[in-house]
């Protein structure tokens, strides 16, 4: 590869570099706490039989795709480009350590993951 070729494809891949951490880290953020949030709402008025079951489906769903395919495929891309940049440029570029969400140490309440904990149905009077 000629320089010129070299110094374009650093500086595509340090671009896609940071656009992926800026996405993963807003995925987590801000929009899975906020789907755990309307998940926490939606669930208090499901069980208060004041709630759609479809709309609690939906709201579960929408968390589960933030937490597994969004933010891992973001996360996934950013150690990708990170690798061929540290392969194109021979140097360490940055110390990456995995991304952990703040409250999921082992032993905190939302070390599990919240799609498999239990919801109580309200029973139909």
């Amino acid at each position: 590869m000629a320089r010129v070729e070299i110094e374009t494809a650093v500086y595509v891949l340090y671009e896609q570099l940071r656009h992926d951490i800026q996405v993963a880290a807003a995925i987590r953020n801000r929009l899975i706490p906020q789907l755990e949030q309307a998940l926490a709402d939606t669930r208090r008025a499901y069980e208060l039989c004041g709630g759609s079951f479809v709309e609690l489906i939906a709201v579960q769903a929408e968390l589960l795709g933030a937490n597994s395919s969004d933010y891992l495929e973001f996360s996934i891309d950013a150690y990708e480009a990170l690798v061929e940049l540290e392969h194109l440029t021979g140097e360490t570029v940055l110390p990456v350590e995995p991304a952990r969400r703040p409250s999921s140490a082992p032993g905190s309440p939302r070390a599990a993951a919240p799609w498999r904990r239990t919801i109580s149905i309200c029973a139909l009077s």
